[in-house]
C-alpha cells in the first residue's frame, strides 16, 4: 500500500509496510479534531500533528504575548516571546511554502509570515 506525506515543501511518497512509514497513534475520533500523533521513520518518539488552522491561531497569539510582553520592560520575558514567535512563524512558513508549491489554499486568510 502506498501512502502519500506532505513534509516540508515536497510530497514524499512511500510504501508502508508494517507500519514502517508513519506510525499513528490514534485514541479515536478526538484525534482528528485535536491533531494526530506519529511516529515517522528514523525517530525515536512520536510527533504531535498541529492543523494549519490550529497553527496559525498559535501563531497569531505569540504575536499578541510579544507584542505585550514588550510593553512590559522585562527583558528575559520579551526574549522568550520573540523566541516563541519566531519558531511558531518559522513553523507556520514552511507550512505555507508548501501549500503554495503544490497549489493548496491556505486554511485562513494569508499568508501571515509575510506579515512582522
Amino acid at each position: 500500500m502506498f501512502k502519500r506525506f506532505l513534509v516540508g515543501a515536497v510530497f514524499w511518497t512511500s510504501a508502508v509496510v508494517a507500519g514502517a512509514v508513519a506510525d499513528p497513534f490514534a485514541r479515536g475520533a478526538l484525534d482528528i479534531a485535536w491533531g494526530a500523533v506519529v511516529r515517522f521513520p528514523g525517530r525515536s518518539f512520536p510527533g504531535s500533528l498541529i492543523q494549519g488552522d490550529s497553527l496559525s491561531i498559535i501563531y497569531q497569539l505569540a504575536t499578541a504575548i510579544r507584542g505585550r510582553a514588550k510593553k512590559t520592560g522585562d527583558a528575559d520575558l520579551v526574549d522568550d516571546a520573540e523566541e516563541l514567535h519566531e519558531l511558531l512563524r518559522t513553523r507556520l512558513r514552511i507550512y505555507e511554502e508548501t501549500l503554495a508549491a503544490h497549489g493548496i489554499e491556505l486554511p485562513y486568510s494569508g499568508p501571515l509570515t509575510t506579515k512582522r
